[in-house]
């Protein structure tokens, strides 16, 4: 018995960590631009645009993009840190709302000012919506490119239920930022903005894991 019991405490240590949990990536793709009252401490950053067709395999949520128009919209994030110099400004962000919506009339548009482009991005039904937690942007002003990386939940909307047990995770807000002057920005809008929001979840597979020990048995 001492033997069976090494062998399996043997099995358990050499069993490649997959087989216990599996992260998994869940990812909605996003482009749009973004649009700042002031890049100073205080200052808000906010964003929006639209959900490509173009979506990776595994999506948190099935969507009808025949059917709708899935826009996004991220509002009031404020400023509370700025710091480094023109060639990499580093900006810590805290608060903000985020929401995800979906509209059959097929009428977004950035317009001629942010205030136009959030009419028609936010003339849908809300499908998730939550609070933004804390980012971090980067920018270069002197290349006109950069990041931002930062962190949501979602805590309503008309499909948060759909999510599962993925509601309940925080969200990656992932980006590239480009506004540099080779780029056509739409009046008033401060730099654009492409990449994903995405939850990774450690599925736990024990069951694979049992399979194998309980055949020592």
């Amino acid at each position: 018995m001492k033997r069976r019991t090494l062998a399996i405490l043997a099995v358990a240590v050499l069993l490649p960590a997959s087989l216990y949990a599996e992260e998994v990536c869940y990812s909605l793709f996003e482009e749009g631009y973004s649009f700042t009252d002031s890049i100073e401490v205080d200052g808000e950053f906010s964003a929006l645009g639209f959900l490509t067709p173009d979506q990776p395999e595994n999506p948190p949520l099935e969507l009808d993009f025949d059917s709708y128009e899935v826009t996004w919209v991220v509002m009031g994030m404020r400023i509370t840190s700025k710091e480094g110099t023109a060639f990499s400004r580093r900006y810590e962000i805290v608060g903000g709302s985020v929401d995800m919506l979906q509209d059959e009339s097929f009428d977004f548009q950035y317009g001629s000012s942010p205030e136009q482009g959030l009419e028609t991005a936010e003339n849908g039904v809300s499908i998730l919506s939550g609070q933004v937690l804390e980012g971090t942007l980067i920018h270069s002003e002197v290349m006109g490119i950069g990041t931002f990386l930062g962190n949501c939940l979602f805590t309503d909307g008309s499909r948060r239920a759909d999510l599962g047990p993925l509601a309940d995770l925080e969200w990656t807000l992932q980006f590239t930022i480009n506004s540099s002057d080779a780029l056509d920005l739409p009046d008033g809008y401060h730099s654009r903005w492409v990449g994903k929001i995405f939850a990774r979840d450690d599925t736990a597979v024990e069951g694979s894991s049992w399979s194998v020990l309980k055949a020592l048995y």
